[in-house]
C-alpha cells in the first residue's frame, strides 16, 4: 500500500497561508459581531463569552428565548442560528438573503452590518424582548 500525500502540509507556504486565511476570517467575523452589538446597544466583549452571546443575539433580534434553547439540540441548531440572524438582520432594515448571508458567509456579512451604514430600530420595549414570536 502506498501512503496518502498529505497535500495540506505539502508545503510549509501552503500551510501558513490557510492558518492566516482562518485567523483573518474569524477575526473580521469577531470585530463585525462586536460592532454590531454595539450598534444595538449591547456590550461589544459579549460577543466572544460562548452562551451569553446567544442570548445577546436574541435580544438584539428581538426573538422569544426558547430559539437560544434551541441553538443547542442537534439539527434544529441551524434552524435557531437562522432565525436568530434573520432576526438580527430584521432588526437593522435588511431582508432574510442578508440574514442568511449571516449564517453561511459571516466573515463578509457581521462586519457590513457592524461597520456599515445600517442602524438599528428597536422594535418594542426592551424589557418585553421575550415576548417576540
Amino acid at each position: 500500500m502506498t501512503p496518502t500525500p498529505n497535500w495540506l502540509f505539502a508545503s510549509p507556504e501552503f500551510a501558513l497561508a490557510a492558518v492566516a486565511t482562518v485567523v483573518a476570517t474569524a477575526a473580521l467575523t469577531a470585530a463585525g459581531t462586536w460592532a454590531t452589538f454595539r450598534k444595538a446597544g449591547e456590550p461589544g466583549w459579549a460577543a466572544f463569552v460562548p452562551i451569553y452571546n446567544l442570548v445577546v443575539l436574541a435580544r438584539v433580534g428581538h426573538c422569544a428565548r426558547f430559539w437560544v434553547w434551541l441553538a443547542f439540540v442537534p439539527g434544529l441548531n441551524v434552524v435557531a442560528g437562522a432565525r436568530l440572524a434573520t432576526g438580527v438582520a430584521d432588526q437593522f432594515d435588511r431582508g432574510l438573503p442578508f440574514g442568511l448571508g449571516l449564517v453561511v458567509l459571516p466573515w463578509l456579512c457581521w462586519p457590513l452590518l457592524g461597520f456599515g451604514g445600517s442602524t438599528y430600530r428597536r422594535g418594542f420595549d426592551d424589557d418585553d424582548w421575550t415576548a417576540a414570536d
